[in-house]
């Protein structure tokens, strides 16, 4: 093995290693892409099924009567223990995408391709 470093020019060196550095980079690009793409669908999906079965509590008491209050105050007590992204605003676009998407499996496929924000907009 020593005798094969020696032989080994300092370019020959650089260029392999440049090679394998080019080939672990596009390896790391690739997973980088994949990664995004996975945790784009899994926040939309859990964001979608939050919404749902918060509508189907609405739902069953009837949300015209107490709703926006019920909401407000899930929004609070779901920020003091899991952090931000549960405003009342917030929740009220799960509860209104869930409502345009009822099917998981539709939201499951379009979440591959479309952000969050954009089910929001189409819903």
């Amino acid at each position: 093995m020593n005798d094969l470093i020696k032989d080994i020019t300092h370019v020959e060196l650089q260029q392999i290693s440049n090679r394998i550095i080019d080939g672990v980079g596009n390896i790391i690009e690739q997973s980088k892409r994949t990664i995004a793409v996975y945790l784009n669908s899994e926040v939309s999906m859990t964001y979608w099924r939050i919404g749902k079965y918060i509508a189907k509590e609405l739902d069953s008491i009837g949300e015209e009567k107490y709703g926006s209050k019920i909401v407000a105050t899930v929004s609070r007590l779901l920020t003091e223990k899991f952090g931000k992204g549960y405003t009342r605003a917030g929740i009220f676009r799960m509860v209104k995408v869930a409502r345009a998407f009822p099917e998981a499996e539709i939201v499951a496929t379009l979440s591959r391709q479309l952000a969050w924000s954009h089910f929001i907009e189409v819903g």
